[in-house]
C-alpha cells in the first residue's frame, strides 16, 4: 500500500494488510486508500477505515471519495442507457464474491418488469445476457469461472452499493454481512430494494413500513417463521425471495401483494403449506426447487393465468393435480428436474403451446406409448433436458438441447422425435430398439443439430453410419464430440464411403472398450477429422499395428494442426504410434501425450530415417509438448532419440512407469547427440518400476544436462540405473529427491556422479505417492 512507514509499524501493519485485502487487488483502490490513511498513526483510525470498507460504504475521507469512488461512479454515469445502469446496480444485491447467475438476474428482472417492452421470458434472457456483456466491456463486471455467471470486483460492488443507496435509487444492501437482527434504518419507508440475503437472521419484524418496496431478498437466512402481518405495508412488492430459509408456512398477509411477479421459495425444505400461493394472481415466476416438505401443489394454482415460469425441480413428494398444468396456458418455462414425470403428466405438458424451455425427468420413458403426444408438440422449444436416469442431470453440458435416455425402446424413438430432431447433446445407453447403426435416424433428420453424441452399452450397433447413395452428404456434419463406450460389435465408425460433409467439425473423439474395433483410423476417416480434432482418447480397443499411418498422404497437407491431447490406454495390438513421413507442421499443438498399458508397443514413432535418409518426423513436431506419460508398455526399450529430445523445449513433466524392458530413456542416434540444454522447461521427472533401466542416455555419466527448471524427482525400483545426468551446476532448483521404498534410499547413495559432493545437495524423502 502507498501508506509509507506508517503501514509497517507494529500496531498498524496487520490492520493495513486487512485493509489491502478489502481492496481485493484493485490497484487504484490500494493506492488511493493507502495514501488517504498514511497520515494516521493511530491504529483506531485504520480500524475504523477497515470497518467502513467491510460495510461497503465509502470511507469518510475526501481523498477516497474523490479519487476512488468518484471515478468508478463516473464509469457508471457514462453507461448509455437506464437499463444498463439498473442492471449494474442489480448486481450489487448479492454478497461479495458471488457468482451472479444470468438466470437469477432474469427471474428478478421479470418480476418487477425491469426490462420493459419485452413480451417473452426468452427475450428478457437475451437482453440480460446482452447487457451483462456490455457491462463486461465497460469493465464494471467480470467473467466468472462458473458458466452463465458474472462477478463484481469487491471494490466495484462497494461503489454500486454506494450509488444504489444514495440519490433516488433507494437500495439498502446488507447481503453477507453477518447480520443477526433486522437493520435499524430510519428511512426504511423510502427503500425500493432491500437485500438482506446470506445473513443470520432468525426473526423478522411485524408489519415493517416498506410502502415503496418493489424487491425484497431474505434468502439464505435461518428465518423460522414470518409474522402474519409482515406484508401488510408492502403492497407495491414485485419480487420476493425466501429461498434457503427455515420457514414452514406462508403468512396470510402475502395476499396483500397484488403486484407480486416473482416468488422464490427454493430449498425451503421445512415448508409444507403454500395454499396462499394460489391467491397471487399476478405471479409470473414461481420457483419451489427442492421444497421436499410440500406434498401437493394447491389446485388454486390453476388460477395463476399470468404464470410464465414454474420450477418444481426435486420436489420429490409433490403431487401435481391432474389437468392443472394445461390450464397454465401462458407457461413458457417448466422445470421438473428430479421429479418423476409420468406419461399422463407428459401428455399434459405437451399441450402447452407457448413452452420454450423444459427440463424433465422421465423415469419410465421406455414404457410410454408410441403416440403419447401429437406430432406438433414441443415445436417451439429452444432449450430442453429430457433424461430418465436420476443422476444424469449432473452430466448436462453447456448445450441448450439435451436428450439422455437409457434402454431406449422403439416407443422412445417415436414419441421422442421432436427432441431427437432438435437435440444438440444425445446420450443413448443400452438401447432396446435393435439398431445396428444410426443411419435410419439420420435419414429422418434426427441429427441436424447434433453436436455431442454418447453411445454406451449398445451391443447391437456395428457403426455410427452405414453410408449408401441415399445417405445425406452432411450426415453428422455438426458433430463436435463423440463418446463411444462398451460397444462390443462396433467395428468401424463408418461403413462405406464417408459422406462429403460428415464429421468435418469433430474436435473430441473418445473410444473406450470397443473390443471389435481394429482399424481405428481408416484412411478416409483420418483425412476427414484430422484438421479439426483437438482431443483423442482411446482405451481398450485392439487397434492395428500402427495407429496413425501417414504413408502416401503426401507432404502438402498439415495433419492434426489442432490436436492438443492424445491418451492411449490398453490398445493391445498397436506396435507404433505412427508410421510414414509426417508432413511438416503436423502435430505442432500437441501438449499432452499419454500411453498406458499398450502391451505390444515397441516404439512410439517409426524409425527416424527412411530409405532416402530423410527425417520422418520434421523438426519441431513436438515443440509444444508439455506432459508425457509412458506406463505399462513392456516391449518399449527407449522413449526418445536425441533428435526428438532436443526439440522438446516445452516439456514440463516426464513420467515413465512400469516398463519392464526400458533400457534407456534416450537411445543412440547416428549423427546426433543429446544437447546439454535439452529439456529446459522440465520441472517434474518420475521414473518408477523400470527394473532394467541402466542409463538416462548412452554416454552417461560423463555427460550432464543443465535442468534449469527441474524441481521434483521421484524414483523407485530402478536398481540398475547407475547415475543421473546432473552436474555441479545442474538443477539448481532441485532440493529434494523422492524415492518410493526404503531400499531405494540405499540405492540412491550408490549412484555415480561427476562430483561426489553433488548428492549431498539433496534431501532424500521416502514417499510412495507423488507429492504435489
Amino acid at each position: 500500500m502507498r501508506a509509507g512507514q506508517v503501514a509497517e509499524s507494529d500496531g498498524i501493519e496487520p490492520i493495513a494488510r486487512k485493509v489491502a485485502q478489502e481492496c481485493c487487488g484493485l490497484p487504484l483502490a490500494i493506492v488511493v486508500v493507502g495514501r488517504a490513511l498514511r497520515s494516521y498513526e493511530d491504529a483506531s483510525a485504520w480500524e475504523d477505515a477497515l470497518s467502513q470498507l467491510k460495510q461497503s460504504v465509502p470511507l469518510n475521507m475526501e481523498e477516497v471519495e474523490e479519487k476512488l469512488f468518484k471515478p468508478l461512479e463516473l464509469s457508471y454515469q457514462n453507461l448509455k442507457t437506464a437499463e444498463l445502469k439498473q442492471l449494474f446496480l442489480y448486481c450489487c444485491l448479492f454478497r461479495e464474491d458471488y457468482n451472479i447467475s444470468e438466470d437469477e438476474v432474469t427471474r428478478y428482472a421479470v418480476g418487477e418488469n425491469l426490462l420493459s417492452n419485452l413480451s417473452t421470458l426468452e427475450d428478457v434472457r437475451g437482453r440480460v445476457h446482452f447487457l451483462l456483456q456490455k457491462l463486461k466491456l465497460s469493465c464494471l463486471v467480470l467473467d466468472s469461472k462458473k458458466a452463465g455467471c458474472v462477478k463484481l470486483h469487491d471494490v466495484v460492488r462497494d461503489v454500486a452499493v454506494y450509488i444504489g443507496f444514495k440519490d433516488n435509487n433507494h437500495f439498502l444492501v446488507k447481503a453477507g454481512l453477518g447480520l443477526i437482527d433486522w437493520p435499524k434504518y430510519e428511512n426504511l419507508a423510502d427503500c425500493k430494494r432491500i437485500s438482506l440475503s446470506n445473513n443470520f437472521l432468525q426473526e423478522i419484524p411485524e408489519k415493517p413500513n416498506c410502502s415503496k418496496l418493489v424487491l425484497l431478498l431474505l434468502n439464505m437466512n435461518p428465518i423460522t417463521s414470518v409474522p402474519i402481518n409482515f406484508f401488510e405495508n408492502m403492497v407495491t412488492l414485485n419480487v420476493l425471495d425466501f429461498s434457503s430459509t427455515e420457514i414452514t408456512s406462508l403468512p396470510s398477509s402475502l395476499t396483500c401483494l397484488k403486484r407480486l411477479g416473482t416468488l422464490r421459495l427454493d430449498r425451503c425444505k421445512r415448508l409444507n403449506d403454500i395454499n396462499v400461493v394460489g391467491e397471487l394472481k399476478t405471479l409470473i415466476i414461481l420457483s419451489l426447487q427442492q421444497c421436499k416438505g410440500i406434498s401437493a401443489l394447491p389446485e388454486t394454482v390453476d388460477g395463476l393465468v399470468k404464470l410464465k415460469l414454474l420450477d418444481l425441480s426435486n420436489c420429490t413428494l409433490l403431487q401435481i393435480p391432474r389437468n392443472l398444468i394445461p390450464k397454465l396456458t401462458q407457461l413458457e418455462e417448466l422445470y421438473l428436474r428430479g421429479y418423476n414425470v409420468t406419461e399422463a403428466l407428459f401428455v399434459e405438458i405437451a399441450s402447452l403451446k407457448r413452452l420454450v424451455r423444459v427440463e424433465l425427468y422421465v423415469k419410465d420413458a421406455q414404457d410410454f406409448s408410441l403416440k403419447v403426444i401429437p406430432s406438433n408438440a414441443f415445436k417451439n422449444l429452444c432449450h430442453f433436458i429430457i433424461y430418465n436416469e436420476l443422476d444424469w442431470f449432473t452430466m448436462a453440458s453447456a448445450y441448450q438441447r439435451k436428450l439422455f435416455i437409457k434402454q431406449a425402446s422403439q416407443s422412445v424413438i417415436i414419441w421422442g422425435m421432436p427432441f431427437l430432431r432438435g437435440t444438440e447433446d444425445l446420450m443413448l445407453d443400452s438401447c432396446q430398439c435393435n439398431l445396428t447403426d444410426l443411419t435410419p435416424l439420420e435419414n429422418m433428420s434426427c441429427f441436424a443439430n447434433l453436436k455431442s453424441l454418447t453411445l454406451t452399452n449398445n451391443h447391437q450397433i456395428q457403426c455410427l453410419l452405414r453410408s449408401t447413395n441415399g445417405t445425406p452428404s452432411n450426415a453428422f456434419g455438426e458433430l463436435v464430440k463423440v463418446n463411444i463406450l462398451n460397444m462390443e460389435k462396433l467395428d468401424q465408425i463408418c461403413h462405406g464411403h464417408l459422406p462429403d460433409l460428415s464429421l468435418r467439425k469433430l474436435r473430441t473423439l473418445v473410444l473406450k472398450r470397443c473390443r471389435n474395433l481394429v482399424d481405428i483410423f481408416p484412411r478416409d476417416l483420418l483425412q476427414r477429422v484430422h484438421s479439426s480434432l483437438v482431443e483423442l482418447l482411446l482405451e481398450g480397443c485392439p487397434g492395428s499395428g500402427i495407429l496413425l499411418n501417414f504413408e502416401g498422404l503426401g507432404h502438402d497437407s498439415v495433419f492434426f494442426p489442432k490436436l492438443q491431447t492424445i491418451r492411449l490406454s490398453q490398445i493391445s495390438d498397436v506396435i507404433s504410434f505412427c508410421t510414414g513421413v509426417v508432413p511438416p507442421g503436423s502435430l505442432h499443438n500437441l501438449t499432452t501425450f499419454e500411453v498406458v498399458n499398450c502391451e505390444k508397443l515397441s516404439y512410439l514413432f517409426s524409425p527416424t530415417l527412411d530409405a532416402t535418409h530423410s527425417r520422418l518426423l520434421p523438426s519441431d513436431t513436438f515443440k509444444k509438448l508439455k506432459h508425457l506419460k509412458i506406463m505399462g508398455c513392456p516391449c518399449l526399450k527407449h522413449v526418445f532419440l536425441p533428435s526428438t529430445a532436443n526439440e522438446l523445449q516445452s516439456l514440463e513433466r516426464l513420467e515413465i512407469k512400469n516398463n519392464d524392458s526400458m533400457e534407456t530413456i534416450i537411445a543412440e542416434e547416428e549423427g546426433c547427440d543429446l544437447e546439454k540444454g535439452a529439456f529446459p522447461m522440465l520441472n517434474r521427472l518420475l521414473f518408477i518400476k523400470l527394473p532394467v533401466l541402466c542409463c538416462f542416455f548412452k554416454g552417461e555419466p560423463a555427460k550432464t544436462l543443465d535442468w534449469p527448471s527441474l524441481e521434483y524427482i521421484h524414483l523407485g525400483d530402478c536398481s540398475k540405473l547407475a547415475g543421473l545426468p546432473i552436474g555441479r551446476e545442474s538443477a539448481q532448483k532441485l532440493k529434494k529427491v523422492h524415492v518410493v521404498r526404503p531400499d531405494d534410499v540405499d540405492w540412491f547413495t550408490t549412484l555415480k556422479w561427476e562430483d561426489d559432493t553433488i548428492k549431498s545437495r539433496f534431501d532424500i524423502i521416502q514417499s510412495i505417492d507423488e507429492v504435489e
